[in-house]
């Protein structure tokens, strides 16, 4: 039975402990609130910059190599991540290396090295990630999407920054950020695989307890007033890629969460889903598509992502907002309901069992709204509980056609969409 447990450290710094019997790997893992929603105005990309020092190296291992060398001499790996509310930094092992990991991370996160050397050698890395991106349009739709949904608020930056704003990021801008954001009342610290909990606990505060307590930061949160509710960056694509969304309650989870989350899987969840027998089987206008409820500190978003040859790519947006507007206005039946309630559970169950999948299910929650963490089994239940008139309702209330927002990269212009008649 999975065991989930969350305590205080000596100096304030939370622990989740996940214990997973007989799994043989193990994430050690350090979370804190310091996304790009944090970085100042005229430095678009510094916690996404800082991340990558924090894997760099340390005071205590002086070189990226060192630092990759004591980790992989036992296959261990590091990594990290930063989104628009998080920065994450993780250590993935197996069960039996606690120690090693718990006292690696901690130098990683506490005693990191960034100096001239380092901070000039990953600013190039990336400018190269940042010219990666911008050459994959299923990349750039999110950025085009980041630039109305969130608009007038600084969150429409990229993640990673821009060409212009790592040019104005100095290597005293980081160690600014790192001292302002990384203390104990700002972070947790989440372990999730094979482990004893006590012996997590010890380990943890073996190695995490020494460190400041620091002063929480609080994070900018805004309102979203933006009227602009398309966007089409033309480029000469053989595919054309695109993001619709409709603005939702933001924050931890509620009551609407779960009809919210049977509606994603009736449109779009499955090889039975509306999506997927619509605009696949029947007019094979799309190979794949992707939907996803995302929730910000101030935002939610319900989001789906699909692609299409650029010349099926008016007809294809086209029979999409149909099957919106005919789910919102005709409702929905009692057998799609079930399917995928039973959908839902089969996959939560299956597909949250690794170490990383526990890590990855508490970790948000855990940091930003610890008294609404629900565990899988209790997600289930409340899917379970979701009736037609739950689902019916949020689709009448969301998706509606002054609460939608459209990012398109690929060849088409703007006026050749027709969204607002179809809505209409």
């Amino acid at each position: 039975m999975i065991k989930k447990s969350r305590i205080i450290l000596s100096n304030g710094l939370p622990l989740v402990t996940v214990e997973i019997p007989e799994s043989k790997s193990l994430v050690t893992s350090f979370w804190t609130k310091a996304g790009s929603r944090a970085d100042p105005e005229d430095k678009a990309g510094l916690a996404h910059f800082l991340e990558h020092l924090l894997i760099k190296k340390t005071k205590s291992f002086p070189s990226d190599q060192k630092l990759a060398e004591v980790l992989e001499k036992f296959g261990a790996f590091k990594n990290g991540s930063t989104d628009k509310d998080t920065l994450s930094i993780t250590i993935t092992s197996a069960a039996k290396d606690l120690p090693l990991t718990t006292n690696i991370l901690s130098e990683m996160v506490f005693n990191p090295l960034i100096d001239k050397e380092g901070f000039r050698a990953e600013k190039k890395i990336i400018l190269q990630e940042q010219a990666r991106k911008h050459s994959l349009p299923d990349e750039l739709v999110w950025e085009a999407w980041f630039k109305i949904f969130f608009s007038p608020t600084p969150l429409t930056r990229p993640v990673i920054g821009t060409t212009n704003s790592m040019v104005g990021i100095k290597q005293e801008d980081s160690i600014g950020f790192w001292s302002r954001y990384f203390n104990s009342r700002n972070s947790i610290l989440l372990i999730s695989g094979g482990l004893e909990t006590k012996d997590a606990q010890k380990m943890a505060q073996k190695y995490f307890g020494k460190f400041k307590l620091g002063r929480s930061q609080d994070f900018p949160t805004y309102e979203f007033g933006g009227h602009r509710r398309i966007i089409v960056e033309e480029k000469n694509l053989p595919r054309t890629n695109m993001l619709m969304s409709f603005r939702i309650p933001g924050g931890p989870i509620s009551k609407e969460t779960y009809p919210l989350l049977v509606l994603k899987n009736i449109l779009s969840g499955g090889w039975s889903s509306r999506i997927s027998q619509r605009l696949r089987v029947k007019e094979s206008l799309v190979y794949g598509w992707h939907s996803f409820i995302k929730s910000f500190l101030d935002t939610g978003a319900f989001i789906f992502v699909l692609a299409s040859a650029s010349k099926d790519f008016t007809k294809m947006v086209n029979t999409f907002c149909e099957e919106i507007v005919s789910i919102r206005e005709n409702g929905i039946k009692e057998s799609e309901l079930e399917l995928a309630k039973g959908f839902m559970e089969g996959t939560i169950l299956s597909r949250v069992e690794t170490s990383w999948d526990y890590a990855d299910w508490y970790a948000y929650d855990e940091l930003h709204w610890p008294s609404y963490v629900e565990s899988v089994e209790e997600r289930v239940m409340n899917i379970k509980k979701v009736s037609k008139e739950d689902v019916e309702r949020v689709a009448k209330k969301y998706l509606t056609g002054s609460n939608w927002h459209l990012a398109v990269v690929g060849d088409v212009k703007e006026n050749e969409i027709k969204v607002d008649l179809i809505f209409s």
